[in-house]
């Protein structure tokens, strides 16, 4: 199936996009050829494409660098840009050098704000380099670049010169020193290290610390003059708690000193040594140590002297409040969830009124909340919010914020929607991240993506549309998609299950990209790590699995978030918490606060990511509850 695509591009009048019409580009696409190209499948989009780029790109990915160039000369108007980068990169791979520098230049010169110049300029650099070309090379990464790449390049290409090197005003040990001095945690200080003198051992233990190679950096600052510092942080990182308190105490680190002593369960010593700090981390810890030792009263003292202009403030506040509240100190914890963010303090100055029999004031953070925050967890705790709007997206956006756009911005826009519907997302969305944060752009681009069924990058782009209050239901079910239903429906039906909690689950996970994998190594749709997944295989009898294969995904998570609401009692929260936070964890948890509350027990969940999930999943659970029951 094929589409005419119309891309009306209009000539520059101030910041408005109003006016006589330049240019109308007609383009066809085949619908499926575009899917093909999606999924990298290469060869079997080729009999269906028609598009110049399409081809180019399609035979560039097979390897067939010259058929490749001959379709991209004949690319789109609108593509130029972007077909003289890809000609001049074919020509690299075909090792024509002179002819990929040209090209290079050519995109240089047309077309100054190319997205993707920065990336064209280190090639042409790499080009020089293999024409041995040094001088140019060196200028290339000299006036293009900022340290500590330019130092690292220029030093790798003068020693690359060998016997003929390119004049230069600095030698390549001082670039090799400059680099391990003033940016010691950069990639490039790592290489560093090889090429600094055997007396530099402070500089290397330094690099290798924020390399994460703590074994070597410890090695390295043994006994080195000035190096206590990192030698004591290398050491706790390498759990040799006693030996890192020793050197932390004699160089005055009391805040490291406190943390060895934790680790060491000697918590006498740990609140003596962060009493010694002036550092506003220890006053932090030592708070959170009170906590732990159950003295909530002088845990609130601590948390409420940590300084407000501090990374710690926010979290040291909040749980100042919560103590407050379990103390029965309404007022303190009424001041502490004022400077909460919203809509954290809505929720409880909302409850600590209603606890303070203040009904009025009560109502007013309630309707509040209602307003601002209609779909969010703490709405749907409340039991309050208000719906969803019928008028127009883009009528509702112009009504709420300056949405005017210069012709440029809406040729990058045209550019991007049309890479997109070739099929060729990476580039399209790099001509959207160039774009500025225009919150009528926003919504069409979420529309664009959600229509070709990339609901990660369309749930990533209406959340960027920031106006608070109800929203339209159009945006709303681009937010809160019904991706892979069928599959879903069919397998909490099964289990017993609300499909809306599924999708909620999906949505939070991983936006409903199958391919998704996080920093734990969790897997596809529903985030399934390796080890919980073959634990699942073997309950349900399957012996060849993908974890992102999708339908795979979403039994397997249904399985398990099946078996934590069981084990659990059908508690959403606690079934939640299992699932991101493990069962074991929260039958801990549950044992150490009473879940009667269930609204202080998820706030008073130890673990941070386990604690923003339960309120996540929870509060897009609300928002499909909503939207289309």
């Amino acid at each position: 199936m094929c589409i005419l695509v119309f891309i009306i591009l209009f000539g520059s009048l101030g910041n408005s996009t109003s006016g006589r019409t330049r240019k109308l580009i007609l383009t066809e696409i085949n619908k499926e050829g575009a899917i093909y190209l999606r999924k990298n499948k290469y060869k079997k989009a080729l009999p269906l494409l028609k598009e110049g780029f399409q081809l180019g790109w399609a035979y560039e990915n097979l390897g067939d660098f010259r058929t490749a160039i001959s379709y991209y000369k004949k690319s789109n108007s609108l593509l130029k840009g972007h077909a003289i980068y890809r000609i001049a990169h074919c020509f690299k791979e075909l090792e024509e050098y002179e002819k990929a520098v040209d090209y290079y230049e050519k995109l240089v010169n047309e077309f100054p704000d190319f997205v993707s110049l920065n990336w064209a300029m280190r090639e042409v650099g790499w080009c020089y380099e293999k024409l041995e070309d040094w001088e140019n090379a060196i200028d290339v990464w000299e006036y293009e670049f900022e340290p500590p790449l330019s130092w690292y390049k220029i030093a790798e290409l003068i020693e690359k010169a060998g016997n003929n090197p390119p004049r230069y005003e600095e030698s390549t040990l001082s670039l090799w020193l400059k680099i391990a001095t003033q940016y010691p945690s950069s990639k490039y200080a790592r290489y560093a290290i090889e090429k600094l003198p055997e007396d530099s051992l402070l500089l290397i233990g330094k690099i290798n610390y924020f390399a994460k190679r703590y074994k070597d950096a410890a090695s390295s600052l043994e006994g080195v003059r000035g190096g206590g510092e990192f030698l004591a942080k290398s050491l706790y990182k390498l759990g040799k708690y006693k030996y890192a308190r020793g050197i932390a105490r004699g160089y005055r680190l009391w805040c490291l000193a406190g943390k060895c002593s934790e680790k060491l369960d000697e918590c006498k010593e740990a609140l003596l040594d962060y009493n010694k700090s002036l550092d506003p981390e220890a006053l932090y810890l030592k708070a959170r140590l009170l906590e732990k030792l159950e003295k909530p009263e002088e845990a609130m003292i601590a948390y409420c002297k940590v300084p407000e202009n501090t990374s710690f403030f926010e979290y040291a506040n909040f749980r100042a409040g919560f103590l407050a509240l379990d103390l029965g100190q309404l007022d303190i914890a009424y001041r502490c969830f004022r400077k909460t963010p919203q809509p954290i303090s809505y929720y409880w100055c909302c409850r600590i009124m209603l606890k303070k029999g203040d009904d009025w004031k009560a109502q007013i953070y309630k309707e509040k909340l209602a307003k601002e925050y209609p779909i969010s967890y703490y709405s749907w705790r409340l039991g309050v919010g208000e719906g969803f709007l019928k008028t127009s997206p883009a009528k509702w956006i112009t009504e709420h914020s300056d949405c005017a756009l210069s012709s440029d911005e809406y040729e990058r826009f045209e550019r991007g929607r049309l890479l997109v519907e070739l099929g060729i997302t990476k580039y399209g969305l790099a001509e959207f991240r160039a774009l500025s944060n225009n919150q009528l752009l926003n919504w069409k681009i979420a529309k664009l993506f959600h229509i070709h069924g990339l609901n990660w990058l369309a749930i990533s782009y209406a959340k960027r549309i920031k106006i608070k209050g109800p929203i339209p239901r159009e945006i709303a079910k681009v937010l809160y998609p019904l991706s892979f239903l069928p599959t879903i429906q069919k397998e909490s039906e099964e289990r017993g299950m609300d499909k809306f909690l599924m999708l909620a689950l999906i949505r939070e996970e991983s936006h409903f990209n199958p391919n998704a994998v996080s920093s734990s190594n969790a897997k596809g749709l529903m985030q399934v790590i390796p080890p919980t997944g073959r634990y699942i295989a073997k309950k349900l009898g399957v012996s060849r699995y993908s974890l992102f294969h999708p339908q795979t995904s979403i039994k397997f998570g249904t399985f398990y978030i099946a078996y934590c609401l069981e084990t659990f009692n059908g508690s959403v929260e606690l079934a939640l918490a299992g699932y991101n936070g493990g069962p074991h964890n929260v039958e801990k948890w549950m044992a150490e606060r009473d879940t009667t509350k269930m609204d202080e027990w998820v706030e008073n969940i130890p673990f941070k990511e386990t604690r923003r999930y339960v309120r996540k999943v929870a509060g897009s659970y609300f928002a499909y509850k909503m939207l289309y029951e």
